[in-house]
């Protein structure tokens, strides 16, 4: 039974190589204004770390404290994926957390790939409330220009 687990493990570690070997990734600078509940707004600039294989595959992944990442790839707290991305723009909503506990967060990113705005919402949920992060429409620039445009 246990070499059957290692098996399985091994093959999923083998297919998720493949998508990523063939993921393009492109790195980009955002000036976003972040805003957190009823706390001021402040403008954060961040790399955003964004990585595709045919618009299946997404994991947008800014570098930030401030912004969660997100992923069509699941993992054990993944609750939920939407995938909305095509060819103009990605966009990824994932909803995780543990069911079995209270804090459930659900982060929608948002890159216009022609006009090179973001968007970014967050919501967390717990037993003590929630708290609502939203980055409204910055824009960011691609930092590795040789890399084709986005």
């Amino acid at each position: 039974m246990k070499k059957v687990k290692e098996m399985k493990k091994l093959i999923f570690i083998f297919f998720l190589l493949i998508n990523f070997a063939y993921a393009e990734e492109i790195n980009l600078l955002c000036d976003i204004t972040y805003k957190e509940d009823n706390l001021s707004p402040q403008r954060i600039k961040t790399r955003v770390e964004v990585s595709f294989y045919n618009d299946r595959y997404v994991a947008i992944i800014p570098d930030s404290n401030l912004l969660y990442a997100v992923s069509t790839q699941k993992n054990t707290k993944t609750i939920s994926v939407i995938n909305l991305s095509n060819a103009s723009k990605w966009h990824v909503n994932e909803v995780t957390g543990y069911k079995t506990n209270s804090g459930i967060s659900d982060t929608t990113i948002i890159i216009d790939r022609n006009s090179g705005t973001i968007s970014y919402n967050q919501i967390y949920k717990s037993s003590g409330g929630q708290i609502l992060s939203s980055g409204g429409f910055g824009n960011c620039e691609k930092i590795n220009p040789n890399i084709k445009k986005f």
